[in-house]
């Protein structure tokens, strides 16, 4: 299993998980930071590809910041209110 991204850096199965780790409960995320225009469709096609080219039993998953910070909203005891507030004015909010 190999993958070899946009830039012609290839990916091989040794850089992306441990031998003998496959199938476990371990998953690969790749963590980014959305941005409407046209490089963040280009982006989004170049995750998509490398989703399709890496084995299944890998887990790969992309997903934003902003999707990750709208899952810890949804999943968030009341008492985190004022913490995920702090986020959202550090990491969200533009000016």
């Amino acid at each position: 299993m190999s993958a070899r991204l946009e830039d012609g850096i290839e990916i091989g199965d040794v850089d992306l998980v441990e031998p003998g780790r496959v199938g476990e409960r371990f998953t690969l995320h790749y963590i980014y930071c959305d941005w409407p225009g046209a490089e963040q469709a280009a982006h989004q096609a170049e995750i998509e590809r490398f989703a399709d080219s890496v084995d299944a039993q890998l887990g790969f998953a992309g997903l934003s910041y902003q999707q990750l910070y709208a899952g810890m909203c949804e999943a968030a005891a009341p008492g985190h209110a004022e913490y995920l507030r702090y986020l959202d004015s550090r990491y969200f909010q533009v000016t």
